[in-house]
């Protein structure tokens, strides 16, 4: 009994010093810790405004659209420069300082257009054209991305691209893939390539590019 009264004074007393909280831990007012919550503000303005691509007396679902930026993507290297492409052709490298927009490459070589690709197409809606871009994440050592267009295979020309407007791209070796089997009617070709910029230091494209999926659709 008497280690027992023993016990039990010693629980007393820890009760005590903790706060006479069961638990021995003394209770801290739930809203002690609670911090004023900060009032926060959207602010929305314009920050660039894309080279016109389109014209404003344009026919059909997208020759009005005075241009189709799609995405806007930071650069994973040291300069860490934003890249923008617009669906109707050409990917930017814009100048986060002056707000310029250098055309790095530009994919719409249609009729007589200087770019690269015969048989891009634009008029569809939609994603139609210059549809995306994405780094490689070892961008900063390879300097590889990847490019995803669409090509209407009705339209005359070729499906290597033509490097007059990027004297750098290294077209020898480019091989055209085979399109892959799908189902149903075929009336455009999505096209997804490999580039290698073997100077990412600069505004200009000098490197090769390696075709690696063509899916008809």
């Amino acid at each position: 009994m008497g280690a027992l009264r023993y016990a039990g004074s010693l629980v007393a007393a820890a009760t005590l010093a903790f706060g006479l909280h069961p638990t021995g831990a003394a209770q801290v007012p739930k809203d002690a810790h609670a911090k004023t919550p900060t009032e926060l503000a959207l602010q929305i303005a314009d920050y660039a405004a894309l080279p016109m691509t389109g014209t404003p007396d344009g026919l059909g679902n997208n020759a009005g659209a005075l241009a189709r930026v799609n995405f806007l993507r930071e650069e994973p290297a040291p300069a860490h420069r934003f890249f923008v492409n617009d669906l109707n052709g050409p990917l930017y490298i814009l100048d986060r300082n002056t707000k310029k927009f250098t055309t790095y490459l530009d994919f719409d070589g249609r009729g007589n257009r200087p770019g690269l690709f015969d048989k891009l197409t634009v008029e569809n809606g939609l994603a139609s054209g210059f549809v995306s871009f994405e780094f490689d994440p070892d961008y900063a050592r390879n300097g590889k991305f990847y490019t995803i267009h669409i090509e209407d295979p009705a339209e005359p020309g070729s499906l290597v691209p033509d490097h007059t407007s990027v004297p750098g791209l290294v077209v020898a070796g480019y091989t055209p893939t085979p399109p892959a089997a799908t189902p149903g009617d075929v009336d455009h070709e999505g096209v997804l390539i490999e580039w290698t910029d073997s100077n990412i230091a600069n505004t200009t494209f000098e490197g090769t590019a390696r075709e690696l999926l063509r899916v008809p659709f």
